[in-house]
């Protein structure tokens, strides 16, 4: 799952505990083996992603099935180098919404190596911005707000104007002190962005938040 272009945005969580949270990952022995993480990633990610997007609180249950989910994901991308990095992405996000925030960007710069500058492939163009928006998330989680903020404006690059991503620099933006230009990209993202899509909302929020405190 990912937010596209139009989509919502993850959760950042707190930052966990140190140590590799996705040890120890399955070992995928054939492609029997790979269908069935693939399908069992699924099962156990996409209930919970759904809250992501909601802004929904996650249970046991659901930290639990977003740790199996990115297990199996990087058994995936191990068992296929090269060919299944999409898996990192989706790893990635499951980590961050866990609060794992430096494997969750380690897993997207792997995506990010394998995807390039350039992708001429329009799912992948896409899966790459997501990736640098929601890398963005995860840095400022560290209190890496420059980093965060350059990441947001090469999301921006590849799809200027997407709400989601205007969102996220406005998150950087605030934590470097640059309200004005928070609000310029929350006023955006909360005008052009569709009625039921999340960034609406998390655009009129981070708004509110910043007009109560003048």
């Amino acid at each position: 799952g990912c937010r596209s272009a139009s989509g919502g945005g993850a959760g950042t969580g707190g930052a966990a505990s140190a140590g590799n949270p996705l040890e120890p990952i399955p070992v995928l022995r054939s492609n029997g083996d790979f269908l069935k993480a693939q399908t069992a990633a699924q099962k156990d990610l996409t209930d919970a992603f759904h809250k992501i997007d909601v802004s929904e609180p996650f249970t046991a249950a659901d930290r639990t099935n977003l740790l199996r989910g990115a297990r199996l994901c990087a058994a995936m991308a191990a068992y296929l180098p090269g060919k299944a990095e999409a898996q990192e992405f989706t790893c990635g996000e499951a980590l961050a919404a866990l609060g794992y925030h430096e494997e969750a960007i380690h897993r997207y710069e792997m995506f990010l190596n394998f995807a390039g500058d350039n992708p001429s492939d329009d799912t992948i163009r896409v899966v790459r911005a997501d990736a640098y928006a929601l890398m963005s998330l995860s840095l400022s989680a560290l209190g890496k707000y420059k980093a965060a903020l350059d990441a947001t404006n090469t999301a921006l690059k590849a799809f200027p104007h997407t709400p989601a991503y205007l969102n996220d620099r406005a998150q950087a933006e605030i934590k470097l002190g640059d309200n004005g230009a928070a609000k310029t990209d929350l006023t955006e993202a909360a005008n052009t962005s569709k009625l039921d899509d999340p960034a609406k909302q998390k655009a009129v929020a981070l708004l509110k938040t910043l007009t109560a405190k003048k």
